[in-house]
């Protein structure tokens, strides 16, 4: 379970790294297309993969962080948007944290996480998990449909679910609800 949990980390730091989309337009420019002396043409494409671009928002940039708390926590944590159009936002984040006063080099507690936007609606999606060794691992999903907005009011349906499991305990019961709320301002 811990090898899975750490390698889940792991792609979710890589996850949060940005990537550049390119446009279906300049994938094919006329560069690309050579002639040999008996004018066959050919169309060239790179072997090598493109660097990846800095990131043209402030806000996509990739961030990673750390802190060290009393009494000797070090917290590491790496997040980054992955996705972002005009329609789309997907981010990502991990962390791990180590109490540097312990023994062996093993993190006591790791987690992260993705969440999902629709921007014209506002909607979004967010799951993650969080692993404390000796404590188990906490599951949790949860999602907000906005069904009506306007300058004054917003309706929305919110539903969660949350399980911690390999407790040891064993699995606890989940929590779950959907919710209808809505918001009027004067």
């Amino acid at each position: 379970m811990k090898s899975y949990l750490v390698v889940a980390f792991l792609i979710a730091i890589a996850a949060a790294q940005p990537y550049p989309i390119e446009d279906e337009e300049n994938a094919y420019r006329q560069d690309s297309i050579v002639e040999d002396e008996e004018g066959q043409q050919y169309h060239l494409i790179p072997l090598s993969r493109s660097k990846r671009s800095e990131p043209a928002k402030k806000n996509t940039q990739a961030q990673t962080d750390w802190q060290i708390r009393k009494p000797g926590i070090l917290t590491v944590s790496h997040k980054g948007t992955i996705l972002d159009n005009k329609n789309h936002q997907l981010g990502g984040m991990g962390y791990v944290q180590k109490n540097l006063r312990g023994h062996g080099i093993e993190p006591e507690v790791l987690g992260g996480g993705l969440k999902y936007t629709h921007i014209p609606s506002n909607s979004n999606l967010k799951i993650g998990a969080d692993h404390a060794r000796g404590l188990g691992t906490n599951l949790k999903a949860s999602g907000t449909y906005n069904i009506y907005h306007s300058k004054n009011a917003d309706l929305g349906l919110t539903g969660q679910y949350n399980r911690v499991i390999n407790t040891p305990y064993g699995n606890l019961k989940p929590n779950w609800g959907v919710y209808l709320g809505g918001q009027y301002r004067f």
